[in-house]
């Protein structure tokens, strides 16, 4: 009986540990599962989108969808129209709406050559702040040229390259040459004037040289004379000045003197006034 009882709890342990060891495991698929989901945006509301184009090729479901080189969503499938088109289905963040309107374009972009290729949707700045487009609307896809169409593009630029080249090869073949003898006579003509201009220069400093000494001789000679008559003249200026002086006290010295006074009139003296003449009686009429 009592094997019995622990026989049954060694398999209610087994079965215990079984349901916690399933539990664990179906735990980690879920935040696997999460995990995955958030990175590719399955739990998240999608805004459907679609664009039509001539050809899958670089295309593929589950590529990346960017704006502005951020990711924005996934391509979700295509599908072969019965007009021969491709039908690509989109699924964007809805948080990112606004930012598609009208006026975006979709096309094929690659950020580098070893990187993968994802769709770049322009945003619409028409659009931004407004309601955005519906749901499972179409934007316009603009096709990425493929090698052939670039080859024949180069192919029909080579022609006109090669034409242009041509010209200009015959053009510096005719003015190079004449480019060159205008070079050479300027050259020359310049040779002369610098020669010309030496000989003026060396006759000029020459000239210049004996003009300066003269001016020095002519300075020195003024300086010397200036102080040989500076003493004559300061003592005329004295002999000047006692002369004003000697002057200045002679006639005050006249002035005062008695024969000046002998020489004026002397002034006039009053005398008494003159009593009026008495006329006569016969003297009257």
């Amino acid at each position: 009986m009592a094997e019995r009882r622990e026989h049954g709890r060694d398999d209610w342990r087994d079965s215990l540990q079984g349901l916690v060891l399933l539990a664990g495991g179906v735990l980690l698929l879920g935040a696997y599962l999460t995990s995955m989901g958030m990175s590719r945006n399955w739990w998240t509301p999608a805004l459907g989108l679609q664009f039509r184009t001539y050809t899958a090729a670089g295309l593929h479901p589950g590529m990346a969808v960017k704006i502005s080189g951020f990711r924005v969503g996934r391509v979700r499938s295509l599908q072969l129209g019965a007009d021969g088109q491709v039908l690509v289905d989109l699924d964007l963040d809805r948080s990112y709406r606004a930012m598609v309107g009208r006026r975006s374009r979709a096309s094929l972009a690659q950020d580098s050559l070893l990187a993968n290729p994802y769709v770049a949707i322009s945003p619409d700045p028409a659009a931004v702040g407004g309601p955005g487009v519906g749901n499972g609307e179409a934007i316009v896809y603009d096709p990425r040229p493929d090698l052939q169409t670039l080859l024949s593009e180069l192919a029909e630029t080579r022609i006109p390259l090669r034409k242009a080249l041509g010209a200009g090869v015959e053009l510096a073949r005719e003015r190079i040459p004449a480019s060159l003898d205008e070079l050479d006579r300027t050259l020359a003509a310049t040779r002369v004037l610098a020669t010309s201009l030496k000989r003026e220069t060396a006759g000029a400093s020459a000239q210049l040289r004996r003009t300066s000494s003269s001016v020095h001789e002519v300075l020195s000679a003024s300086a010397s004379s200036g102080e040989r008559t500076l003493p004559l003249l300061l003592q005329t200026l004295e002999e000047l000045n006692a002369m004003a002086a000697n002057t200045n006290t002679l006639v005050r010295r006249i002035q005062t003197s008695w024969l000046f006074e002998l020489v004026s009139p002397p002034p006039a003296q009053p005398g008494p006034a003159a009593k009026p003449a008495v006329e006569s009686p016969a003297a009257a009429p």
